[in-house]
């Protein structure tokens, strides 16, 4: 039995196909489009050493006609011409491609898209053009801070590490005289149906969709097994992967734009297998809290940051862990202390089981209601994960905290807070540096950490508080006068001074809501800034001060900045929306608030969310002229101020 959400009524069935494949056929009625996706075990990692970017060339040119459909363009042309859409990506364990069409052309896509692992051309002609193709690519991740931050880590890892090669691949390195044998040999001796999982998902019948299933199964079985090691019952460390002289040091490097980040990572052995125990969302369920009690509250405090990250990341023999500290400029000056602030507060931490349950909690009631997505997103994600995770959990494996293992979760702990097995990145637009990667130009430079002040000690402690499921079964439709109109309910309700829209959907009747409020007024507009630094403020010391209550509730409250003035928006289930909501015009309106938030309104924290807006104001400026295109044409049409004088205003 899959396990899937209370308002997801898709019929799923599951079947190995005679070749290995997993297969995966996802039914449901309202599917007005059809979905493929097929992920393979096969990546960036498995490349040889000397044709950097083989793997992603390998995913261009499977695009370029089979024996059956040989035309270069012709599932590009049936796609288009059938509503369509299709694309492929290149990760470092797997890699997925993916399409969709109108639902009544599903098996002829299927069938033109089986054909890619079945018998590709490899055209000769083809290989210049989609050489170029990737090299396109590359040329348009050079102002990518992901990618280029992705560079700078392969260039601290260990000679001969898999993890130091340039994957995405350009002219440079794909234009070999051998690469059309080399890709072709990739192909044939990497790409094995054992190490494949497919998706379907369509709104035909369930047989019919099996029978669709079948076109896959002359896919080649090489019968690969790919080495990947075990998680134990301890967390340990994996500490081979980066260059020693790099280990507790931090490496400066030159971002994009004038934008000021701390990031942490350290790697871990392989966890995935504990995923049912979720000691790392634990441990980063404590990390980001917003609580006055909290990291992210003391740094706020001090004036160092205004948003602290924690991701991790499983691989088949080892787990990444990456903390991200978004610096003030005060941060930026006082880095070591933030780091021995977040040492303390990692080796301080108490693991505690009903916090532990309070999570698991909060994770199952979110995975109730959790609605389903487009069946091309659909195909797209679960054909990875079938890759790693049981068939039964690959809905719900991100939403489990099943049984609480304390060694565990300390075992990590311990792991994660030592400090001699740390890379520690710091973003320094100004600095100077000695060393630049090749492929991204990112400059570097390794220093040695300056005196690490000791931290005050953190009070980790949290209240023990438990959420009952019963707000969360109401079913908010009933007895609402309002007028149907397709898929959705409309009500308005006229005011003096305004209105409020409220549309309701009647179609997966999942009780959540988005109420969104808009502050206009010629003030605002001719001051938005003001406002927005403002409203910023409100939010941060509203979302700290009750943060409890909103992850109970399952409320998220955020502010933007927009043309017509400032807006509210308040997301989540609706059983509580109107309680949080009035919590917040509360602390917003409520002269008897007035003490409370002059006390909570302090020069640091303007300065701290001063400077959020000021990096979010950069980050959006180096962004590709395409990408701000309709920002552009918005400020004219609309007379409101670009990105640009907003920044220079801050």
């Amino acid at each position: 039995m899959i396990f899937k959400s209370r308002v997801d009524n898709s019929e799923y069935h599951f079947q190995v196909l005679n070749n290995g494949i997993r297969a995966l056929i996802i039914r449901n009625d309202i599917f007005t489009k059809a979905s493929c996706a097929l992920s393979v075990g096969v990546g960036s990692f498995d490349e040889p050493d000397d044709i950097p970017g083989l793997a992603h060339f390998l995913e261009h040119m499977l695009f370029m006609g089979t024996e059956k459909y040989p035309g270069e363009n012709m599932f590009f042309e049936f796609i288009s011409q059938h509503n369509g859409y299709s694309n492929a990506f290149t990760c470092d364990e797997h890699t997925t491609y993916y399409c969709d069409v109108d639902s009544a052309y599903l098996e002829q896509m299927a069938d033109m898209f089986s054909q890619f692992f079945i018998s590709p051309l490899f055209k000769k002609d083809t290989v210049e053009r989609e050489i170029s193709a990737v090299d396109s690519e590359y040329l348009n991740s050079l102002n990518s801070e992901g990618f280029r931050m992705g560079a700078l880590c392969s260039e601290l890892v260990k000679e001969g590490r898999v993890e130091g090669r340039f994957s995405c691949g350009n002219a440079e390195t794909l234009r070999q005289k051998n690469i059309l044998e080399a890709v072709v040999n990739f192909w044939k001796t990497k790409y094995s149906s054992n190490l494949m999982s497919l998706i379907i998902c369509g709104s035909e019948s369930l047989e019919k969709l099996k029978e669709i299933s079948v076109l896959f199964e002359a896919i080649p079985n090489l019968s690969i097994i790919k080495k990947v090691d075990e998680a134990s019952s301890n967390c340990s460390l994996a500490v081979d992967l980066f260059k020693s002289e790099v280990l507790s040091k931090i490496v400066h490097f030159k971002p994009l734009c004038d934008k000021k980040e701390l990031t942490v990572i350290t790697m871990l052995s392989p966890l995935r297998e504990h995923f049912k125990l979720n000691p790392l969302g634990y441990i980063k369920h404590l990390f980001t809290r917003k609580e006055p009690n909290g990291l992210l509250s003391r740094l706020k405090n001090e004036q160092l940051s205004f948003d602290v990250c924690f991701e991790y990341t499983y691989y088949n023999n080892y787990t990444e862990v990456k903390m991200d500290i978004s610096l003030t400029d005060k941060g930026f000056k006082h880095h070591c202390r933030i780091l021995s602030i977040v040492h303390e507060f990692l080796s301080n931490l108490t693991v505690d089981e009903d916090e532990y349950a309070r999570l698991g909690r909060l994770l199952s009631e979110e995975f109730d209601f959790k609605q389903i997505d487009t069946p091309i997103k659909i195909a797209e994600c679960v054909s990875t994960d079938i890759l790693y995770y049981p068939i039964e959990y690959v809905l719900k494996y991100a939403y489990i905290s099943e049984r609480f293992d304390s060694n565990l979760i300390n075992s990590c702990i311990a792991n994660i807070s030592n400090r001699n097995n740390w890379v520690i990145l710091l973003s320094d637009p100004n600095g100077s540096f000695d060393s630049k990667d090749k492929y991204y130009g990112v400059e570097y430079m390794v220093h040695e950490p300056n005196n690490h002040p000791s931290g005050e000690s953190l009070d980790s402690s949290v209240p023990n508080t438990k959420v009952s499921n019963d707000s969360l079964v109401a079913n908010f439709l009933e007895n609402i006068e309002v007028i149907e109109s397709g898929n959705r309910f409309l009500k308005r309700k006229k005011y003096e001074n305004g209105e409020v829209n409220l549309v309701f959907d009647s179609k997966f009747k999942v009780p959540k809501a988005e109420l969104s409020i808009i502050f206009s007024s010629e003030e605002i507009r001719n001051d938005p800034l003001a406002y927005e630094v403002c409203f910023s403020i409100l939010a941060d010391m509203f979302n700290e001060k009750f943060d409890r209550q909103l992850a109970n509730a399952h409320v998220t409250l955020s502010t933007t900045i927009g043309i017509h003035g400032v807006m509210v928006k308040l997301e989540g289930f609706s059983t509580k929306m109107v309680s949080m909501a009035k919590m917040f015009f509360k602390t917003l309106f409520d002269s008897n608030e007035t003490s409370t938030k002059d006390a909570l309104i302090s020069d640091d924290r303007f300065e701290v969310v001063r400077q959020e807006i000021q990096n979010r104001y950069s980050s959006i400026i180096v962004k590709s002229p395409f990408k701000r295109l309709f920002e552009v044409f918005s400020n004219r049409v609309t007379s409101s101020k670009s990105t640009e004088e907003l920044f220079r205003a801050n």
